[in-house]
């Protein structure tokens, strides 16, 4: 029986967008749970980001996941947003994908109860220099020396 290479890379798309939804969702829930982040925006990065940048982030997601939804059962309507580009680099696209999600949870666990979706400086807060911010700095915080 033949391969549908466009169903193999249509499931590995979907299930690297939830597996991503989930790590994010888990580590808030785990730093909520622990009392170190509510539910709600902190009154400080309001004033900071500007309530218009995350009502806009919000609408934002909203958007992604309608659209990941409509795709899972209409994927005709994207037809039009297609570009064709050849087997070998879409395999190597949703290889990279899959790579994704174990660095996204090396990143969730090196920030530990440092992370948020917003730039927030917690009690204690520190400079994390473990897992991947060995080598790099999270492009948030060019925002702090502005």
């Amino acid at each position: 029986m033949p391969v549908n290479h466009e169903q193999v890379l249509r499931v590995i798309f979907f299930t690297t967008f939830f597996a991503v939804l989930a790590v994010r969702f888990i580590s808030g829930l785990t730093i909520r749970q622990r009392d170190e982040s509510s539910w709600f925006v902190e009154q400080e990065a309001v004033e900071r980001e500007g309530l218009w940048s995350i009502v806009l982030r919000l609408l934002l997601f909203l958007w992604m996941v309608a659209t990941v939804v409509l795709y899972a059962f209409y994927p005709p309507w994207f037809r039009v947003l297609t570009v064709p580009l050849p087997l070998w680099l879409r395999w190597v696209g949703a290889g990279l994908a899959l790579l994704s999600v174990p660095m996204l949870v090396w990143v969730h666990i090196a920030l530990g109860r440092h992370w948020s979706t917003s730039l927030q400086f917690k009690t204690e807060h520190r400079l994390i220099q473990t897992g991947p911010y060995r080598w790099v700095r999270h492009p948030m915080y060019t925002l702090v020396s502005r």
